[in-house]
């Protein structure tokens, strides 16, 4: 992969491995950046933002905490919560192979599509 991603000081650093160089850095939606996944194959990345510093990007009231990025910091899509709560941000997120699992505040845990952002599945853990 041409671009290598960590968290530093809350920020999202990517590093152009052909250049041998930052290529940019920074807070993606202006939020927090708590964890960060490479996707293998592909040259973004997918972030778990803090939902509690971030609490001005909601999209019909759910925190938008989860999110692929492409390498200059644009977001590729942004997915919030289980949708079974007026607020139910992620808490955890974890990539196994293509599949991305994440675990949300109420206890669920959903398949997020890497493609996509859309949640394909979600259950009930509690």
């Amino acid at each position: 992969m041409q671009y290598s991603y960590w968290v530093e000081s809350d920020e999202l650093w990517v590093w152009d491995n052909t250049r041998n160089a930052v290529f940019w850095h920074g807070k993606p939606s202006a939020q927090t950046v708590l964890k960060v996944l490479d996707i293998a194959g592909h040259d973004d990345c997918i972030v778990l933002l803090d939902f509690q510093a971030g609490l001005g990007s909601h999209m019909h009231g759910l925190p938008r905490n989860l999110a692929r990025v492409h390498p200059d910091g644009a977001i590729a899509w942004q997915q919030g919560g289980s949708d079974t709560a007026a607020a139910d941000p992620f808490t955890a997120v974890e990539l196994l192979g293509e599949e991305l699992s994440a675990f949300s505040w109420s206890c669920h845990l959903c398949i997020v599509d890497v493609e996509t952002g859309k949640i394909t599945s979600s259950l009930f853990t509690k």
